[in-house]
């Protein structure tokens, strides 16, 4: 079929449609919309009634302490369900290939594993290693002090310096691990809180609609926009209307049966698809970017350079404890 035959064929279908019949074509529509509307409406309460959950959870969490990242990012999972259903209108509109595994979910699972119990267990054992060895220190302390107020002479020189150094070399490794222990403490303390705020992040992107519209909205807007609304009239018609529509009312006068009717019904469904094409653009798409944009900045770049110059600071700050804090002590009569 030639170009003008698909022409003429428009201006035929449009020359027995009344501006009446196009609205009511448009009022179906609205109304399959309305109906997938009134269905998510239920689905879009308990998705955020979850949420609402999940941040009271998340504060309850705050005074106890997280065993492992896993528990709290957890709690952020059911932010996340904006992406469900968002990203797949996303793809279908804008043509991408975004993944919600790869692109979302598997980003987030990066920030799993951290063992903040394990930590902590360590700062218990670093405690009890520091109490045990002020024990030590001061047990040599007392016997060494005994010694030398009553030892005398050449050997006994050569040992009072050699155990005060002994004792100096211990004092500073205890000290150390004292220091570290604090160290391990301040840094799983603030690892869990960065953790936290990555949490609460992810709970903040949830919304139940994208630029004001939900997904049942967004998904007849896509149709609309491309003809494929499942109103019979209206797809037919305005298919060949997005086609050809200027050619159609330039050709219009030419045709005494169509009149302003046709051109009425051009500019109306040709308004129509191009009022659902500039919402999607200027609306859903800008909206559903912000928000991932935050998820990618925000929610996974931020928090992991934010552990990893904590992790950084962590093993600066382990080398307060050496690892033979007895290696500049010379031997007892080495000199």
């Amino acid at each position: 079929m030639s170009e003008w035959d698909e022409v003429k064929k428009g201006i035929d279908y449009l020359g027995r449609l009344s501006p009446a019949s196009t609205m009511r074509e448009m009022w179906e529509v609205g109304a399959k919309t309305a109906r997938s509307v009134s269905d998510y409406a239920p689905h879009g309460r308990a998705a955020k009634q979850a949420v609402e959950g999940a941040k009271g959870e998340l504060a309850q969490m705050a005074s106890a302490g997280a065993g492992r990242s896993d528990d709290l990012l957890n709690i952020g999972l059911p932010g996340l369900r904006f992406f469900d259903e968002y990203l797949p209108l996303y793809n279908d509109w804008k043509g991408t290939g975004l993944d919600l595994e790869r692109d979302i979910y598997g980003k987030y699972r990066k920030l799993y594993g951290i063992d903040f119990g394990a930590f902590r267990h360590d700062v218990g054992t670093l405690q009890g290693a520091y109490g045990a060895m002020q024990d030590t220190y001061a047990e040599v302390d007392t016997e060494f002090r005994g010694l030398v107020a009553t030892w005398s002479g050449d050997a006994a020189v050569a040992a009072t310096g050699h155990i005060s150094k002994f004792l100096e070399a211990g004092h500073n490794f205890q000290e150390g691990v004292n220091q570290f222990q604090h160290n391990v403490e301040h840094h799983v303390t603030a690892m869990e809180t960065v953790v936290r705020l990555c949490t609460q992040s992810a709970l903040e992107l949830f919304s139940m609609d994208c630029g004001g519209q939900i997904p049942p909205s967004i998904e007849q807007y896509i149709k609309m926009a491309r003809h494929q609304s499942g109103v019979t009239l209206y797809d037919t018609i305005g298919a060949v209307v997005g086609d050809w529509g200027e050619q159609i009312k330039t050709s219009v006068g030419k045709i005494p049966v169509a009149g302003s009717v046709v051109e009425v019904g051009a500019d109306f469904l040709l308004e129509a698809a191009n009022k659902a094409k500039k919402l999607l653009d200027n609306e859903f798409v800008p909206a559903f970017e912000s928000k991932l944009n935050k998820f990618n900045e925000i929610v996974c770049a931020k928090t992991q350079d934010d552990l990893r110059s904590l992790w950084d600071e962590f093993i600066a700050a382990s080398e307060c404890v050496p690892g033979n804090p007895f290696a500049d002590v010379p031997p007892l009569f080495s000199a």
